[in-house]
């Protein structure tokens, strides 16, 4: 039974009982139970429909349920931050003040569990801050006291830091895992508020938990996956007292209805104006860098337009026209070089972005599996489909991934209708390949390499050095993106065709995400020790600028 049924049957209770009970004056708390239970129904409505309600109508019961539905994961935050009942209840109220302040700006209402997850955070953070400070000169009060459900040293080291981490995720794993694991929901009813497929939820949880875990562990806390899921159910909260929810729907409605908040702490408005400000800081720095960005696109726009009109007289008709027009030619040749260079320079920026996020994929699926991924895809030793089918998910290709068919090779009927949707991180930078949907980034597959056949490379497996490695490189000639062809290196034979798309050299990511430019110029040699992993061959700072 919820809070308010236990509360209303306690109270059906009192009301059966001797004559006395019924004269002694009703509580706040059940006056407000009362009113909520005698208010239309609000438990079907969303999250916008509950905001829009308090907002428009400042409706109370409204906001009692988002506090129900939410107030749990505040809760939690600010108890696992402060440690301290007094602090914490101080950081809820204070975290639903903002709630009152900045509904009018929540625009996707289906996470507001996340956005009040990172606003109690934030709150509690300072208020801890304040806390110690005023704990200096005081007797320290003991922590909330919990009850064991596993390893007593792993909470106490784990709680502290758990709600730092969880908002240092990227938002498409955080939201996912506050719903889950912090507020309680299944997986369907995950995938209903956020209108992703299930598949992709349950995709994206499971490398939300990796990715915590792999944060949690350069932090110094290894734990296994299974601990970590643990830990994040562990952290779901306790309902709500009935008594704190009360007291901040009570200073919600004062808040929004422009009273004077007399019942609200000061300390509580503090921390309240101090995360709207913070809040509001944060949105004007942002719209301060994007007018510098729209102001430097204007200024290169008038210099265009202001020079233009120079280069348009023609030459005069004059016995000197010859020679005029002979060094207008000259400077148009070089004005035409110039800006060769700066589409080349261009596309060389460009083709190095796509390679550090190949770079960022290959790590964040290393994350999740333990490996990087094979050379293929395989299923009983055959090659199907490309690595870099494996990597959709990790590229934010989660659907397009989930319409292979991972059994099948990359030219069975199904999968081959696939090679139209090649992403527009495949394609090479300002050329057009001879056949469409080919792409120029493969790897180098043999033995010693970073990929060889269906073995799985980790990163200690790389004992030369993730920064000396070669993980991807531009090849020579363009292959079908979905198809498991790459660079076939054999250390008896010569050196597979590399670079492709520049004249002058070619792009390599190497394994620690970095990018290089590689000259045409470097010798194989030095190439070799860059394309094994553990050939503990010395290199230098300049092998590729020679």
């Amino acid at each position: 039974m919820n809070p308010v049924g236990r509360a209303l049957t306690a109270e059906s209770h009192l009301r059966g009982g001797a004559s006395f009970v019924a004269a002694r004056p009703v509580s706040p708390v059940i006056r407000f139970i009362r009113k909520v239970a005698d208010a239309p129904t609000v438990e079907t409505h969303s999250a916008g429909q509950l905001l829009d309600r308090f907002m428009a109508r400042r409706d109370e019961a409204a906001f009692a349920e988002l506090v129900r539905r939410h107030g749990p994961l505040v809760l939690g935050v600010c108890r696992r931050v402060l440690q301290d009942e007094h602090d914490a209840e101080d950081a809820f109220q204070a975290t639903f003040l903002v709630l009152v302040r900045k509904a009018a700006s929540i625009h996707k209402t289906e996470a507001l569990g996340s956005w009040l997850h990172g606003v109690a955070y934030r709150i509690a953070s300072k208020a801890k801050v304040t806390a110690a400070r005023r704990r200096a000169h005081e007797r320290k009060v003991p922590a909330v006291v919990e009850a064991d459900i596993f390893d007593a040293c792993t909470w106490r080291d784990l709680r502290p830091v758990l709600d730092e981490e969880m908002q240092r995720l990227p938002a498409k794993y955080r939201m996912p895992l506050i719903l889950c694991y912090l507020q309680g929901k299944t997986t369907a009813e995950t995938a209903d508020a956020l209108g992703w497929p299930r598949g992709t939820v349950g995709m994206r949880i499971a490398r939300g938990r990796a990715l915590l875990r792999s944060r949690l562990a350069r932090r110094g806390l290894t734990l296994s996956t299974a601990v970590v899921a643990t830990s994040l159910a562990r952290a779901e909260a306790a309902m709500v007292p009935p008594t704190l929810l009360n007291a901040t729907v009570q200073a919600a409605a004062q808040m929004s209805s422009g009273q004077a908040a007399v019942a609200i702490s000061p300390h509580i408005l503090a921390l309240a104006k101090g995360a709207a400000h913070a809040m509001f800081l944060t949105k004007l720095k942002m719209m301060f860098v994007v007018a510098i960005a729209v102001g430097a696109v204007g200024t290169g726009t008038t210099l265009l337009t202001y020079q233009a009109p120079a280069a348009s007289p023609g030459p005069r008709r004059t016995a000197e026209a010859p020679v005029i027009a002979r060094a207008d030619d000259k400077s148009k040749d070089a004005a035409e070089d110039e800006e060769n260079e700066r589409k080349v320079a261009a596309n060389r920026m460009r083709s190095q972005n796509n390679l550090k996020q190949l770079g960022l994929a290959m790590h964040n699926y290393h994350d999740v599996h333990g490996h990087f991924p094979t050379s293929a895809i395989y299923q009983d030793g055959k090659r199907l489909l490309s690595w870099r089918v494996a990597l959709l998910p990790y590229l934010d290709q989660e659907e397009l991934h989930q319409q292979f068919k991972l059994d099948e090779p990359w030219d069975s009927e199904h999968n081959k209708k696939l090679l139209a949707k090649m992403p527009p991180l495949f394609a090479p930078p300002g050329i057009k390949t001879k056949k469409p949907n080919t792409t120029f980034y493969q790897v180098l597959v043999g033995q010693g390499a970073l990929f060889e056949g269906e073995i799985q490379i980790q990163t200690r497996n790389i004992t030369d050095g993730l920064s000396n490695t070669f993980m991807a490189v531009e090849a020579a000639e363009a292959v079908p993106w979905t198809k498991p062809e790459d660079l076939v290196y054999d250390p008896d034979k010569p050196l597979p065709k590399l670079g492709g798309i520049f004249k002058s050299g070619f792009n390599a990511l190497l394994a620690d995400g970095s990018v290089r430019f590689v000259k045409k110029e470097v010798k194989d040699d030095i190439l070799r020790k860059y394309i094994t992993r553990a050939g503990n061959e010395p290199v230098g700072a300049n092998d590729f600028d020679p």
